[in-house]
């Protein structure tokens, strides 16, 4: 009996202190883990929406009503409808901030996500202390969130700013949701309700996607805890009061969006949950981009709808906190990520850091499901210590995690430079025309065409569909001055762009001006400068090209 109380008093000391102290190991071997990438330099849009931000030569107050895709130097010649453009003023704050105090280091910008990612881990860890999680399973849950592979990009990454920011708000929302819920009168919750709100708002700010987080607040944390009517009244009127009004207001800044096939977009929320978890189960090959998942839309739509109504009643039913733990993660991660998947299945593309704040939801998912392993194990081989039944369980959960931080080791030196980020993805799917157009970029402004037009012809082989790569090999055979063979790429480019790529309509034009043909480019240039009415090279192609007071109409290629 000694033997098994001085086991029962260590396994208690033990159990006491990672609940304690977890949480600061986990930020130790955070920071020592993402610390390398202060030094890396400005990859893919980084560039454009960052070193090169145009925004940032204008005043704060004008900066911060500016789109998305005006935040981007190379928007000229990376133009997208504005069906695919977003408004996050916060985000472009946050980064004001950073060049305001540090220029255009990249290092400075770099610190500054490593540091918010801590607070991320810090405030999943008070998040999790509200489930009644044993202090290894919230450590495992935690642990998880700090060092999957999939998280690398939000952290390692500047533009993925947006994720990890957007995730503090988003944790900070709930957890001053549970205080408005827990407190006992009107004055005690007035306080959290409304730094609840501001929350979310800021939240919205980031990352649009993150718009049905107040739901997961009505999920019952225990048996028999579910909020009154009037409370959660209250809470669902204000969160759909501050999403209508931001949404309202994004509608005003973002113009001219064109009709969302909405039906689609639904439909392919079942592959694309489906893609997912798979990236957070196998988080192998790394790749900074993936082609969206395909199959039968809406079957897969149609189940995990259902598995969520299943879960969610599971919940509800459930005697084991466990379970009801379990069936929350199993909520969370559709909930959170199915608005980035619509925006997957407009860009043909999958990234890591959707999963950023979603993912950790199948984390303590995992967390919990561990628990009930163990309770099952004390059950059915009552003769062994509690102690033992756990080194059974988390001995390997321990070795999975050496193995996901030796990933994300490699993955974080992967985004230290554009051509070692490019090599990484053409590697793991040479299928993507982006990725052998960034291979070719990656090589500088000192290659010429001749070292890499052979990337973009890889690039229109694998992808026929990709307008960049086409217009890339127009510019090239500018160079050589092959006039026609820059007119047909110059053309594909604009017609699979619908139009909308101001640099293709310039080397269109530019291409029928070497083939003597003046009139049709000067209709060239003047239809790019309806696009953008600021593109310096074409005013200037306007007065070689068209005849003093000619006014062509515009027309297509």
């Amino acid at each position: 009996m000694l033997e098994i109380r001085e086991a029962q008093g260590v396994e208690s000391r033990l159990s006491r202190w990672v609940s304690l102290w977890g949480v600061l190991v986990l930020l130790v071997g955070f920071f020592a883990l993402y610390l390398q990438s202060i030094g890396f330099d400005y990859v893919f849009d980084d560039v454009s929406a960052v070193r090169d931000n145009p925004a940032f030569e204008k005043p704060l107050r004008e900066a911060l009503l500016m789109t998305q895709h005006e935040h981007h130097q190379s928007v000229r010649s990376e133009v997208r409808s504005a069906s695919h453009d977003s408004f996050r003023p916060f985000r472009h704050l946050s980064l004001w901030v950073d060049h305001f105090f540090f220029g255009k280091s990249a290092s400075a910008f770099h610190a500054h996500n490593v540091l918010v990612g801590g607070v991320a881990i810090w405030l999943v860890w008070l998040f999790l202390a509200h489930f009644q999680l044993s202090p290894w399973a919230r450590l495992l849950a935690t642990g998880a969130f700090a060092f999957h592979p999939a998280q690398v990009e939000s952290v390692a990454y500047i533009s993925g700013r947006s994720d990890i920011e957007a995730a503090v708000f988003g944790l900070l929302t709930l957890l001053l949701g549970y205080r408005f819920l827990d407190a006992s009168s009107l004055r005690e919750r007035a306080g959290p309700l409304f730094f609840a709100a501001l929350s979310y708002l800021l939240c919205l700010a980031q990352k649009e996607s993150f718009v049905f987080l107040p739901v997961l607040l009505l999920f019952p944390r225990r048996r028999k805890e579910v909020p009154s009517l009037r409370v959660a009244g209250a809470w669902l009127a204000l969160s759909v009061t501050m999403a209508a009004a931001w949404f309202a207001l994004r509608s005003a800044v973002i113009t001219g969006a064109g009709p969302l096939d909405v039906t689609g977009a639904l439909s392919a929320i079942g592959r694309g949950l489906r893609q997912a978890f798979l990236v957070v189960a196998v988080p192998v090959p790394s790749s900074p981009v993936r082609p969206f998942a395909e199959g039968d839309d809406w079957v897969e739509t149609i189940l995990y709808g259902l598995g969520a109504v299943a879960a969610f009643i599971g919940a509800l039913n459930s005697k084991k906190q466990e379970v009801r733990v379990v069936c929350f993660g199993l909520i969370w991660f559709p909930l959170l990520i199915g608005p980035s998947l619509v925006a997957a299945f407009l860009f043909g593309y999958f990234y890591d850091h959707y999963l950023y704040l979603p993912a950790l939801g199948l984390f303590f998912a995992g967390g919990a499901a561990a628990d009930l392993a163990v309770g099952f194990l004390a059950k059915r081989f009552q003769q062994m210590q509690n102690a033992a039944i756990e080194a059974v369980l988390w001995v390997p959960l321990a070795l999975l995690g050496v193995v996901w931080i030796s990933i994300t080791a490699s993955r974080i030196r992967a985004w230290e430079s554009p051509r070692s980020l490019a090599e990484l993805c053409v590697e793991a799917h040479p299928e993507v025309g982006r990725g052998w157009v960034w291979l070719a970029e990656s090589l500088g402004s000192r290659a010429t065409c001749e070292d890499i037009v052979k990337y973009y012809e890889r690039a229109v082989a694998a992808d026929p569909g990709y307008a960049p790569a086409w217009n890339n090999l127009a510019v090239c055979a500018l160079r050589r001055g092959d006039f026609l063979a820059g007119e047909q790429y110059a053309k594909k480019s604009i017609q699979l762009s619908s139009g909308a790529r101001p640099s293709a309509w310039y080397n269109y034009g530019l291409s029928l001006e070497g083939l003597g043909k003046n009139n049709v480019a000067c209709s060239a240039q003047r239809s790019l400068l309806k696009i953008d009415p600021g593109y310096k090279g074409a005013r200037e192609a306007i007065g070689r090209v068209c005849p003093s007071g000619d006014e062509p109409t515009p027309s297509g290629p």
